[in-house]
């Protein structure tokens, strides 16, 4: 009798165990995570860039010199200088939105100090200098014929003065001025260069 509720009970402990110890029904795997985008954010219209040409050494076919803008001052000089390889020496032509009958204008952009080639007025031997770009003003726009081309003779005349951007004489550090245009002076004569 005491053997059969021994085995009864050891039959019955063995069932519980084994209930108790028997693997958990396996859970069904969570669903993939999937990453929600962001709203996109409100999209704002963007002007698109004025076409740039450069940047260009501007080099004076009379002297042979370079035109330059040492630092990054307000109305700093514009003055020629030999030609290097040091990037106050080189310009960024942008392209103004509208052209005339000359030809498309530009705003003439330092390299370095991101100031723009300006000629104050209409007098005749007025001084250039650098300014802060604003292509509003006239007397920063200057045309040429066609397209800024390596290696191409041209004039740089002022949207304000119709007058022609020169420098005078050899001297290293002779100041540009302007004077009225004469195509025969090579004085008046530029040539772009890139390297």
């Amino acid at each position: 009798m005491r053997s059969w509720r021994r085995s009864v009970v050891t039959g019955l402990m063995a069932f519980v165990l084994a209930g108790a110890i028997a693997p958990a029904a396996e859970a069904a795997p969570a669903a993939p995570q999937r990453e929600v985008a962001a709203p996109a954010a409100p999209q704002r219209e963007v002007a698109a860039p004025a076409a740039t040409y450069g940047p260009y050494r501007i080099m004076n076919d009379n002297s042979n010199q370079c035109l330059v803008v040492r630092g990054t001052a307000q109305w700093a000089p514009v003055v020629q200088t030999p030609c290097g390889y040091y990037r106050d020496q080189y310009w960024y032509f942008i392209v103004r939105p509208e052209t005339n009958p000359s030809g498309p204008r530009y705003l003439l952009q330092n390299a370095n100090s991101g100031k723009c080639l300006v000629v104050q007025g209409r007098a005749l031997e007025a001084p250039a200098s650098q300014v802060t770009c604003n292509s509003a003003y006239l007397d920063q726009v200057w045309w040429m014929s066609g397209s800024p081309q390596i290696g191409r003779y041209t004039s740089l005349a002022n949207a304000y003065s119709y007058h022609c951007l020169l420098v005078r004489g050899f001297v290293v550090g002779q100041r540009a001025t302007q004077t009225t245009c004469n195509p025969g002076y090579i004085d008046q004569a530029w040539i772009l260069l890139r390297d």
